[in-house]
């Protein structure tokens, strides 16, 4: 399949086994829009934010549907656009706005314990 019906694919794409092949496809602009696609599951969109290419991570970073415990790895990610993406999220700001977001903090690293 060529990168631009793959990029179409994964723009527009509702079922989560394609988005989920996508997301693993070599070219970065692919998992882009993948991650970019407001059909991509959370754990989907959790994998990507750990790629190795800023521009994915950035564009998790500004989900809607990202997790908190995802967003606030990625505030703390070594490129700077990623954590600024991040405190633009309206999820964390929300979180922010409400005094949440330490409360956010200790219940995913909680989780990480069990």
């Amino acid at each position: 399949m060529t990168l631009i019906k793959r990029k179409e694919l994964a723009r527009k794409s509702r079922d989560p086994e394609t988005l989920d092949r996508l997301s693993r496809d070599e070219h970065w602009a692919i998992r882009w829009e993948v991650a970019d696609n407001p059909n991509t599951p959370t754990g989907i969109l959790n994998r990507l934010s750990w790629d190795r290419n800023d521009r994915v991570r950035w564009i998790v970073a500004g989900s809607p549907n990202t997790l908190v415990e995802t967003l606030d790895r990625l505030s703390r990610d070594e490129d700077e656009a990623v954590r600024r993406r991040v405190a633009k999220n309206p999820k964390w700001q929300q979180l922010q706005e409400l005094g949440l977001l330490d409360v956010a903090r200790r219940a995913s690293k909680w989780l990480e314990i069990l």
